[in-house]
């Protein structure tokens, strides 16, 4: 098993600025992550860290994106 050492740069560092396209197009993006997370091993450290930040992105651009169409 290996072990990370925080870097201290927060996923939302990479999520603050982030393109936000529509709402379907958002879903469709969201569901494609939560498809490839479903078959990563739950035993492969560097598979969940990279699972983790790809779902923490997807979910920050569809709440962007269901934000931005509140707005309107």
């Amino acid at each position: 098993m290996s072990t990370h050492a925080p870097t201290g740069t927060p996923v939302s560092t990479y999520t603050g600025s982030a393109v936000h396209l529509g709402i379907e197009t958002e879903l469709g993006m969201a569901r494609q992550a939560l498809a490839k997370a479903e078959q990563e091993s739950i035993h492969d450290d560097e598979a969940m860290i990279r699972t983790s930040v790809s779902l923490s992105i997807r979910l920050a651009a569809l709440l962007a994106a269901l934000d931005e169409e509140e707005r309107q």
